[in-house]
């Protein structure tokens, strides 16, 4: 497995421009005349940037992302949407609704295999 960041490991200001690889996946960092370091990067499992309490993991392994702080992640969040929304009643004139339907369920579910597929 390959981890790589910006000049071994380590976050430096000069590092905060725009990184965009060129015809041969070179990484060469805009800079301002005193930044001209050039990365290569070939097959990587992942890429993971870390910085005060957020994480950011790219796996090629598996295709997906995980996006998270201190307090919470991404894949988290989306789990709880879809679980709030599947058990969602509303009023009406004659009292609650009921779950909701089975079509609903069923796009939700469908919801729930996408975003599963994508993040970790």
């Amino acid at each position: 497995m390959i981890k790589h960041s910006f000049l071994g490991g380590q976050y430096t200001p000069e590092c905060t421009g725009q990184h965009t690889p060129d015809l041969h996946g070179h990484f060469k960092p805009e800079s301002h005349g005193h930044y001209d370091r050039i990365f290569q990067m070939d097959k990587i499992q992942s890429f993971e940037i870390k910085q005060n309490g957020l994480n950011i993991l790219f796996d090629t392994s598996d295709k997906k992302v995980c996006i998270k702080n201190n307090s919470a992640s991404l894949i988290d969040l989306f789990q709880d949407l879809k679980d709030l929304i599947s058990q969602i009643t509303v009023s009406t004139g004659t009292g609650p609704s009921g779950t909701p339907l089975p079509p609903t369920i069923a796009s939700l579910n469908s919801f729930q295999t996408k975003f599963k597929s994508l993040l970790k």
